[in-house]
């Protein structure tokens, strides 16, 4: 049946690519989550640091948790048993056996508004309040931006290397993360958006999963009460800049294709909306099974 037309030159799906440090475990919960940046990550490295130990970390950081950048990761040591590269390094030798003993959790993020919020962040603050060049060189130029990105994540699918780190942390494919190109189906997955970070359905979501793993209620009401009242750094929501973007996102049809080829897969196997005449025509991606 082939694509939609609007569809050819999708990026492909699960390509693996590691980020540094984006797998946090707290091993008496048997507890893993991976924290992606733009999704939360400012306090769910925290949270988990907190669930590795819950008397040390009150007692070392206090009952504050957004925004603790510092948090289990004050020696090498600290680090080298907390936060990991990937899955494989984070369970060990003979993970296989464990894995059916541990609860897998990350958020999920709608691509548009991950995109937005990335760009606001990364590319605009950046560059007006530090002159920073990591977008590519493309300063604040949203179509030069976009451009780039698509022929970078293209380029990374076919095996060239990563021009810019920062750009790949916080801009490629949700669903090149999280090692999700062997463990899609191990994870809960929470759709998480700025706008609904304390509504009553993710946060309801976020205590099903905590719950699934053991975690103490008290330690539980600690998390959740951290998520209910705090504002992260980073949070972009109701910034004049990100509503120009969006408005310059809306106002641009060669762009809007740009990121629904870019972020495709994302739609599709994080559940939000597509546009009809993007989708895909042919048969379904299947996610992989679990090594």
């Amino acid at each position: 049946m082939g694509l939609s037309p609007k569809a050819i030159g999708i990026i492909p799906p699960f390509i693996p690519i590691t980020l540094r440090d984006r797998i946090r475990t707290a091993p008496q919960y048997n507890l893993l989550a991976c924290s992606m940046h733009k999704h939360m990550s400012s306090m769910i490295s925290p949270a988990m640091c907190y669930l590795r130990n819950e008397t040390r970390y009150i007692k070392d950081y206090g009952p504050v948790i957004a925004d603790n950048h510092n948090a289990c990761i004050d020696t090498k040591k600290e680090l080298r048993h907390a936060w990991f590269h990937d899955i494989r390094s984070a369970l060990g030798r003979n993970n296989k056996n464990k894995l059916k003993n541990w609860t897998f959790f990350s958020f999920s993020r709608d691509p548009i508004e991950r995109f937005v919020s990335g760009f606001s962040n990364i590319c605009v603050d950046n560059t007006i309040e530090l002159g920073n060049k990591t977008c590519y060189d493309c300063g604040i130029d949203l179509e030069c931006f976009i451009d780039k990105l698509y022929k970078d994540m293209m380029g990374y699918s076919i095996g060239k290397k990563i021009k810019r780190y920062e750009v790949a942390a916080h801009f490629y494919p949700q669903n090149w993360m999280c090692d999700y190109f062997q463990y899609y189906s191990k994870y809960k997955i929470i759709p998480y958006s700025s706008k609904t970070i304390k509504n009553k359905k993710f946060l309801s979501s976020l205590i099903e999963v905590l719950k699934s793993a053991h975690v103490p209620d008290s330690s539980i009401k600690f998390i959740i009460s951290q998520f209910k009242t705090t504002k992260t750094h980073h949070r972009t929501v109701g910034k004049k800049t990100r509503k120009d973007i969006e408005e310059k996102l809306k106002n641009s049809p060669h762009l809007m294709e740009k990121l629904y080829q870019m972020f495709y897969y994302d739609f599709i196997l994080f559940n939000y909306n597509l546009p009809k005449e993007y989708l895909w025509k042919g048969p379904d991606v299947m996610p992989p099974d679990i090594p």
